[in-house]
């Protein structure tokens, strides 16, 4: 790999991460608090739009309206 690609990929990474919110390549600890952080925010707007998330058998999510049972 040339020089010329290799810093070019280290500074789009070091956008990539600022545009995220991260000063530093993040350490384990970063990573996992953005990665909770990023799933409630997932969850308040799944909640927020009516619906729900279910996780299906092969590991995939699928997101739909909350089903209401008749009363």
């Amino acid at each position: 790999m040339p020089a010329s690609t290799y810093f070019a990929r280290c500074a789009a990474d070091e956008r990539k991460l600022a545009a995220h919110g991260f000063d530093t390549q993040p350490d384990m600890d970063g990573l996992t608090d953005y990665a909770f952080g990023q799933a409630d925010k997932l969850d308040a707007l799944i909640a927020a739009l009516g619906m729900e998330a279910e996780c299906d058998m092969r590991g995939r999510w699928h997101v739909a309206r909350v089903r209401r049972e008749a009363v």
